[in-house]
């Protein structure tokens, strides 16, 4: 098994663990954290209308996304932190 499929394993089961919960780029950068605020973001973007600071957001995202599974926590929790900023929300809101 490849280092890369073995991440994403670790990253799918610590995201079972994670369900529900949030996070902040001022957490620490693991991998745990990394996908709170994926879900964070996706979360926002589904109760954010379609446009130009959707886009953005999701961009940020993907980016997000790219450097998590790289193991890059802080740059892939950074992006994140950035995709909520571009739709307006603050990373320490959670989804009511």
């Amino acid at each position: 098994m490849s280092i890369s499929k073995i991440a994403a394993a670790i990253l799918i089961a610590g995201g079972v663990a994670a369900y529900g919960t949030s996070a902040t780029a001022k957490e620490p950068a693991t991998s745990l954290n990394c996908l709170k605020m994926a879900k964070q973001v996706k979360d926002a973007l589904y109760n954010h209308p379609a446009g130009a600071a959707h886009d953005a957001a999701e961009q940020e995202l993907n980016k997000g996304q790219t450097l998590c599974m790289k193991g890059f926590y802080k740059g892939g929790m950074e992006r994140y932190e950035a995709a909520l900023k571009a739709i307006g929300s603050s990373a320490t809101a959670s989804a009511h």
